[in-house]
C-alpha cells in the first residue's frame, strides 16, 4: 500500500509539473505596459539592441558596443557615448512610414545644455533619405541659459501645406514641419519668462511624451504624467489652416541616440556642423511609439505604468 501512495505522489508531482511548464509564459514584450497596446507600434525597452514589436531590425551601432547598455529606468538603458547611435531599419509595410499621428514615449536623463558652447545632442528621429538633418520626427534637446537646471526640448513632426508654386503658380502640397520648441520665452528687463510653465530638470530622469493628433490637429507635451503644454502651444497650424495628417515622405530607418545627418555621406550629406552634437552626457529608455494621439487620461496612466515598472 505505501508503494502505491509513493507511486501516486510522484506521478501527481509530474503532472503538476509538466501542467506548469506548460503554462504560457508572461508576456513581457511590451514591457508589462498595456496603455493604448492597440496603437503601439514600436518599442525599444533599450536591454540591448533590439525592438520588440514592430519587426525592425539593427542597422549599425555605430562606435557602440554592448557597454552602451547599462543599468536604467526599467532593467538596462542606452547610454550615450562618442560616435554611437542605434540605426534601426524600418519594414516596407511598417505602419510607422504612413503614420497619420504619433505619441511618442521615454525616459531621458541629460546633463544641462548652455548656450555657450554645447552641441545639440539628437535623442529620437524617424529619418527621411532627402532630409538627413531633421527627417520625419526629430526630437532633441535644446540650450538654455547656463546655470539654468533644466533641459528644453525641440520636436519636429513632418507634415505637408497647401501653397503656391512659384513656377507654375498652381496649389500644391509642400513638405512643411510641425515644429514645438520648449525653450520659446519673452524677455523684459534682462528676465526671461519661459512660455513652458513646467520644463525638465537637467541631470535625472523624465518622462517625456509628445504627442500629434490629426483629428483636432492639437499638439500635447507631458512630463511625468502632466500635460505642460502652454494653451497657446496647442494648436498645429499652417498659416489659418489645420495641420490634419501627418505626411511622412521617405521613411526608412529610425536613429536613437544622434543625428542621422553626421554618419549617412550619400547625396551630399555628412555635416559636420559644430552644433550638431552627440549624445554623451545622456541616457535614454523604454521608448515607445504609437500611432496615434494620446488622452491626457493615457498619459498618466502610461506614465504610472513605467514607474510601476521601475527597477532604478
Amino acid at each position: 500500500m505505501k508503494k502505491v501512495f509513493a507511486i501516486l505522489a510522484v506521478v501527481a508531482a509530474t503532472v503538476f509539473a509538466v501542467s506548469c511548464s506548460d503554462k504560457p509564459a508572461k508576456d513581457d514584450s511590451k514591457g508589462g505596459v498595456k496603455v493604448a497596446e492597440d496603437a503601439l507600434v514600436a518599442y525599444f525597452p533599450l536591454d540591448d539592441a533590439t525592438e520588440k514589436i514592430g519587426g525592425l531590425t539593427l542597422d549599425s551601432q555605430g562606435a557602440g558596443t554592448e557597454a552602451n547598455f547599462v543599468a536604467g529606468r526599467r532593467n538596462k538603458c542606452y547610454q550615450g557615448t562618442k560616435d554611437s547611435y542605434l540605426r534601426f531599419n524600418i519594414p516596407a509595410d511598417s505602419p510607422i512610414k504612413t503614420l497619420k499621428a504619433m505619441s511618442i514615449s521615454m525616459w531621458v536623463k541629460h546633463a544641462e545644455i548652455d548656450w555657450d558652447c554645447v552641441p545639440v545632442p539628437q535623442v529620437f528621429q524617424i529619418t527621411r533619405t532627402d532630409d538627413r538633418c531633421w527627417g520625419n520626427f526629430a526630437m532633441s534637446c535644446d540650450r538654455t541659459d547656463k546655470g539654468a537646471g533644466f533641459l528644453t526640448w525641440k520636436v519636429m513632426f513632418q507634415g505637408k501645406e497647401l501653397k503656391k508654386d512659384e513656377e507654375t503658380g498652381e496649389t500644391k502640397e509642400f513638405p512643411a514641419g510641425i515644429w514645438k520648441t520648449t525653450n520659446s520665452f519673452k524677455e523684459e528687463d534682462g528676465v526671461k519668462t519661459y512660455n513652458w510653465p513646467t520644463l525638465a530638470p537637467a541631470g535625472r530622469w523624465n518622462h517625456i511624451i509628445y504627442s500629434y493628433d490629426n483629428v483636432t490637429s492639437t499638439f500635447h507635451c507631458y512630463l511625468n504624467g502632466a500635460d505642460i503644454t502652454p494653451e497657446n502651444e496647442v494648436d498645429c497650424l499652417f498659416g489659418e489652416a489645420k495641420a490634419g495628417d501627418l505626411k511622412f515622405l521617405n521613411a526608412e530607418q529610425i536613429m536613437i541616440g544622434n543625428w542621422d545627418v553626421k554618419y549617412t555621406n550619400a547625396e551630399g550629406w555628412g555635416w559636420k556642423d559644430e552644433w550638431i552634437g552627440g549624445f554623451e552626457n545622456g541616457q535614454v529608455d523604454e521608448i515607445r511609439v504609437f500611432s496615434r494621439g494620446l488622452t491626457a487620461a493615457e498619459a498618466k496612466a502610461l506614465y504610472d505604468a513605467e514607474v510601476a515598472a521601475m527597477t532604478e
